[in-house]
C-alpha cells in the first residue's frame, strides 16, 4: 500500500486512489456516479456519513454536502450502455472536512479490498494532493459541471435550464454558489466585494456530456477554466467542487497552474 503527498504547499483536501479490478477488468453502466456515491458513504464512519448526508452544512433552504468526486480514469471500452474499464484505475475524492478524508482513507487502507458496483477491486495506493493558495490559476474539470436554473413556462410547469460556458450566467451563478458555500461553512456573511470570475479557456462542444443520475437528467460540461478570486473562494472551488451536485459527482477540478 502506498500513501504518499506531492507538493508542498497549502493543503489542498484532495486524495488520488489508485486500484486494480481483482479480475482484470471491471463493468459499470454508463452513468455510474450513483455508485461512486454509495461507494464513498460506505466507507464512511458511520456517524460522519450520517452527519454529512442528513445534515451536511446548511444555509437558507439548502444543504450543502461540501464535498466531490472525479469520474474514473483509466484505459476503457463502451459497450452499448456499458462501460469497461481494465487495467489501472484513478479516481479522485475532495472535501472540506478533515474528518471525512481521513475517515475515507483510513477505511480503505485497512480494507483494501473493495467492490465497486459488484466489481472486486484493489487499492494500490493513496495520495494526498497539495495545491497553492493563490488568487488565479487554470484548472481542468476532472468530473463535468453543471449550473442551472429552474424556470416556469407560460403554464406554471417547472423547467430546468442548464447553461453553458459560454453564456455569462454560468459564471455568475458559479461565483454565487462559492460564495453561498463559504457562508455556509464559516458561519458569516461573505464581504461584499468578494467574487469569482470564471473564464473558459478550452472548451468545444466535445466537453458537453449529457448524464442521468438515479433517472434525473444532468447536462454538464468538461474543459479547462481559468479561474480568479480570493484564495478562500478558490480554496473551496478545489475542495468542494465548482456549481452543482458536487456531491453527485459533478464539478470537481484539478489545478494545471496558477499564479
Amino acid at each position: 500500500m502506498l500513501l504518499s503527498i506531492t507538493q508542498d504547499y497549502h493543503l489542498n483536501m484532495q486524495v488520488r486512489i489508485s486500484f486494480f479490478p481483482e479480475r482484470e477488468e471491471i463493468t459499470l453502466p454508463i452513468h455510474y456516479n450513483h455508485l461512486l456515491q454509495g461507494f464513498v458513504y460506505h466507507h464512511l464512519e458511520k456517524a460522519i456519513a450520517e452527519n454529512i448526508h442528513d445534515r451536511g452544512f446548511p444555509l437558507e433552504k439548502r444543504r450543502f454536502k461540501l464535498f466531490t468526486f472525479s469520474k474514473l480514469y483509466g484505459r476503457f471500452q463502451i459497450q452499448g450502455e456499458e462501460i469497461k474499464f481494465m487495467g489501472q484505475l484513478k479516481w479522485s475524492v475532495a472535501s472540506v472536512h478533515t474528518d471525512f478524508l481521513e475517515s475515507l482513507v483510513l477505511n480503505l487502507v485497512r480494507e483494501r479490498a473493495l467492490f465497486i458496483g459488484q466489481n472486486p477491486c484493489v487499492v494500490e495506493g493513496v495520495e494526498v494532493l497539495f495545491s497553492p493558495g493563490a488568487e488565479r490559476m487554470v484548472v481542468k474539470a476532472i468530473s463535468p459541471i453543471t449550473v442551472y436554473s429552474t424556470l416556469y413556462d407560460a403554464e406554471g410547469r417547472k423547467k430546468t435550464y442548464y447553461y453553458s460556458p459560454f453564456e455569462k450566467e454560468f459564471g455568475r451563478l458559479i461565483s454565487e454558489n462559492l460564495l453561498k458555500k463559504y457562508a455556509a461553512l464559516n458561519g458569516k456573511q461573505v464581504p461584499e466585494d468578494w467574487d469569482v470570475v470564471l473564464k473558459p479557456l478550452r472548451v468545444s462542444a466535445r466537453d458537453e456530456k449529457v448524464l442521468t443520475f438515479k433517472g434525473t437528467v444532468i447536462k454538464a460540461w468538461n474543459g479547462l477554466y481559468e479561474l480568479s478570486g480570493p484564495p478562500e473562494l478558490l480554496k473551496i472551488a478545489l475542495d468542494a467542487g465548482l456549481g452543482s451536485k458536487n456531491s453527485q459527482g459533478f464539478g470537481m477540478v484539478e489545478v494545471i497552474k496558477w499564479s
